[in-house]
């Protein structure tokens, strides 16, 4: 027998809200009850002298209830508006976007679970040689490095490094992000071997962006190398 989903049948509540929702919901009905009373009121107070003073004191107590209750329904619409307006701008605030983004560039970089499990899918399906490089001086980078090493090694990938490299050695181009260099036609910037065609699709498809590749002509087709810099 299939489960049936089960629904809560006391749900909790904001006391606040459910007032300001009936209040929303009788707009018709307040119209209805304040042109009952107004006209009740006239009548009263045209014949005010007349009335017993049991009957002008209730007169009194049903307005003052239908003034605080208009007053109670004025206060919360405008409570409303004031909450939406605070969240609305609490939302787009830049200085909360730019905390945002600072504590992503201050926080090291790293490799998630799920990244490392569907990474190593896809490089087990497609073995090569790698050689992981980091740029000297930088502990980040070499941590980070160390975790592509380690990725690479489970994936039966064979491995060398990782080697830490100067400034001036590793390149100017590669002394920042994360860089990839392969085999490709005379050097072409624009394609490379089936490794690490492969190896940019699987870093992509796991959420890694920014890569940069770069041909070697010199280097072998079944070899491929991984240059990390310094955090963008």
């Amino acid at each position: 027998m299939a489960s049936k989903v089960r629904f809560d049948p006391t749900p909790a509540f904001d006391s606040v809200d459910t007032i300001r929702s009936a209040f929303g919901r009788l707009v018709w009905g307040k119209l209805l009850i304040a042109t009952v009373i107004g006209a009740i009121s006239t009548w009263a107070f045209d014949h005010f002298e007349r009335l017993p003073h049991a009957v002008i004191l209730g007169i009194l107590w049903v307005t003052s209830a239908v003034l605080v209750f208009f007053v109670l329904t004025f206060t919360i619409w405008i409570w409303d508006k004031g909450e939406s307006k605070l969240k609305q701008w609490s939302v787009n605030n830049p200085l909360e976007k730019r905390v945002k983004d600072l504590e992503a560039k201050v926080n090291p970089r790293t490799l998630l679970p799920d990244q490392r499990v569907k990474l190593m899918d896809s490089m087990k399906a497609m073995p090569g040689r790698v050689r992981i490089v980091c740029i000297w001086g930088d502990e980040e980078a070499a941590n980070y490095a160390q975790e592509y090493y380690e990725l690479f090694k489970q994936s039966g990938w064979t491995i060398f490094g990782v080697d830490r490299m100067f400034p001036d050695e590793i390149g100017l181009s590669s002394q920042v992000g994360l860089n990839l260099f392969s085999n490709s036609p005379e050097g072409s910037l624009f394609s490379g071997t089936p490794i690490a065609q492969n190896l940019a699709n699987a870093l992509a498809e796991v959420g890694i962006h920014g890569l940069k590749f770069y041909g070697n002509s010199l280097m072998s087709l079944e070899h491929c190398e991984i240059r990390i810099g310094h955090r963008a």
